[in-house]
């Protein structure tokens, strides 16, 4: 008997099977762009400021890992999150401070 690797069939390497399990969990980074948009809607300008210092919209989020693969389970699970600055900045609005210098966040 033959053991594979993935579902195309190809031949596990050294002849053992290998399961890896991998999840996403992006709630944290739905909820924070949610406050997002509740914040564009009240204060259009003051996102758009805070939008406009980013380099890249993926400056938004960051990618943390947990995962069983060095213990062996073959679970990896990807939380998305969203970044620091992102993070920063909805407290800062959160706490009604809307003439906080964005670029600096």
């Amino acid at each position: 008997m033959t053991t594979t690797d993935n579902a195309t069939g190809a031949p596990a390497v050294g002849g053992i099977g290998a399961e890896i399990k991998l999840g996403a969990d992006t709630a944290p980074l739905q909820a924070a762009l949610a406050s997002l948009e509740a914040v564009f809607k009240t204060s259009p300008e003051i996102c758009q400021h805070f939008l406009g210092s980013l380099n890249t919209l993926v400056e938004l989020c960051r990618v943390d890992g947990e995962g069983g693969v060095a213990a062996g389970t073959g679970d990896i699970r990807v939380i998305f999150q969203p970044s620091d600055r992102l993070r920063d900045f909805l407290l800062a609005v959160g706490t009604g401070d809307l003439q906080l210098d964005v670029a600096g966040i």
